[in-house]
């Protein structure tokens, strides 16, 4: 099915493609409150209606986002898995940069990626929404403020990295905030992001039954054509575009897999570590 110019915005003027400027888009799915539409010219998915600032404020400021039933079952119990992932993302970084240098993380979170980042010799700060977990990463000794990317002030050409981990698909906007990173960004300095991967092979065979069909929570869905081509409109060339997984407990693939809102307890801890393809992309500043 195909429909000319998607939904329009709350001012009447008709969406385009965040990804390509595009106005042609195929309905993938329908949800329950929501519809996912693909542009039919790169690619990026998109949920509809979206939500308000206001509401994507109280939605992230809510500690129950980070445990509980709806999204992240127990984030700070599974530190090591993040820490463990932060670890591989820091090693392919430094194919391209190596520290000292400013780093900022988008999204937080606990401040886990940023303590491995710390470590690692990258003096870093971030910027997490939900106070509880902003409050977490600073008892740990990081300096992480509590707001949201698009109300926050970073210097131009003040960071070597800014990095999108898990969180570039959140924004209303995701090329509005690409392009406020290019301005805090250094002369040839990075950006890093991981995101769910629209075009991989767990999304297609999983369909409407994919994990990361989450809106409110996820509103863009990439593909590496859109990806690169949103990278690109920002002002950002390329340096690497690959897949990275995660690690899980086995408790939360259960949750993920089969939907399960009641963790399941008995399954323990332990953890793998799990390539469904999602996106990893590096790109420095042209």
């Amino acid at each position: 099915m195909t429909v000319e110019a998607a939904p329009c915005s709350s001012s009447g003027a008709a969406e385009t493609c965040a990804a390509c400027g595009g106005r042609l888009f195929l309905l993938s799915y329908r949800l329950t409150e929501h519809v996912i539409l693909r542009c039919d010219a790169c690619g990026l998915g998109s949920a509809f209606p979206k939500p308000t600032p206001a509401s994507l404020k109280s939605l992230y400021a809510s500690p129950d986002y980070f445990q509980g039933s709806a999204y992240y079952l127990d984030y700070v119990g599974h530190a090591a898995n993040y820490r463990r992932l932060a670890q591989k993302v820091i090693a392919r970084v430094t194919r391209h940069r190596t520290p000292p240098g400013r780093w900022f993380d988008v999204g937080a979170a606990a401040g886990f990626f940023m303590q491995e980042a710390k470590a690692a010799g990258w003096n870093v700060a971030g910027l997490e929404p939900c106070p509880e977990m902003a409050q977490h990463a600073r008892g740990a000794g990081l300096n992480v403020d509590s707001a949201l990317f698009e109300e926050y002030s970073l210097g131009d050409a003040s960071q070597t990295v800014v990095t999108f981990l898990d969180s570039l698909e959140h924004f209303l906007d995701p090329r509005a905030a690409l392009d406020k990173a290019r301005h805090a960004l250094e002369p040839g300095g990075l950006v890093v992001i991981h995101t769910p991967n629209v075009g991989s092979l767990a999304a297609r065979i999983l369909r409407a039954r994919w994990p990361h069909l989450t809106p409110p929570e996820h509103l863009h869905y990439f593909s590496r054509t859109s990806l690169r081509l949103m990278l690109e409109r920002a002002g950002f060339e390329m340096l690497s575009l690959d897949t990275l997984g995660h690690y899980f407990s086995l408790q939360e693939l259960s949750r993920r897999l089969l939907k399960t809102r009641k963790p399941m307890r008995y399954l323990g801890r332990r953890s793998f570590y799990v390539d469904a393809g999602d996106l990893f992309a590096i790109a420095k500043v042209r």
